[in-house]
């Protein structure tokens, strides 16, 4: 190793080739590339085959016969080509050619699909388009007239019916103004009481 002393303390001089200076830095290169492996589990069925489990693929259609050729003669798939390059690929292939295709039921995920880390920033609220009304019943939401040379902020309301209207006001607008936005928007309710009050 560099820096060593021998029993005399003269520092001892390790000597190392090129070739070996380069090997050590390719595996340094390799190690730090951290491809990960994917197995690919190719599934050869009486009609046709899948992979991974993934939707069924005939053996009349010539894409899939050379992607089944390619791997007959040891090749890899162009269509995993790219995904060759990010990825070491390990393919295995089980032979049910005695059995017909049946699709698997997809396994249930409660909770799957995005979600949000708490102290990041909400997700974007969608406004509904004021023509669109529900179940046909709801009044049309009333426009609100903005001065967009002003500040402009959005106000989420929750009415009596249970229907949320998220409406944008300018920041001169006073508490009277979103006052009777409400009341037109509850015209078949103008006796309803209601509190107008911030969020927690």
């Amino acid at each position: 190793m560099w820096g060593e002393e021998n029993e005399e303390g003269a520092p001892m001089r390790r000597t190392f080739s090129v070739e070996d200076l380069l090997d050590e830095v390719e595996k340094i290169c390799y190690d730090a590339s951290g491809t990960s492996k994917v197995e690919m589990v190719v599934r050869l069925w009486k009609d046709g085959f899948t992979v991974n489990d993934e939707e069924f693929r005939s053996y009349s259609i010539p894409k899939n016969q050379d992607f089944l050729d390619s791997i007959k003669r040891g090749e890899l798939p162009a269509e995993w080509g790219s995904r060759a390059e990010e990825e070491e690929l390990e393919i295995s292939v089980e032979d049910l050619t005695e059995e017909n295709y049946v699709p698997r039921k997809k396994a249930f995920h409660p909770f799957s699909g995005r979600g949000y880390r708490l102290g990041s920033v909400a997700p974007r609220v969608v406004v509904r388009s004021p023509s669109v009304q529900e179940d046909g019943e709801s009044p049309p939401i009333p426009m609100v007239t903005l001065d967009h040379a002003l500040p402009v902020t959005s106000l989420q309301i929750w009415l009596a019916d249970g229907r949320r209207l998220v409406q944008r006001f300018n920041l001169s607008h006073r508490i009277t103004d979103v006052h009777d936005f409400v009341a037109r928007c509850q015209r078949r309710c103008p006796l309803l009481s209601y509190n107008i009050s911030s969020y927690p």
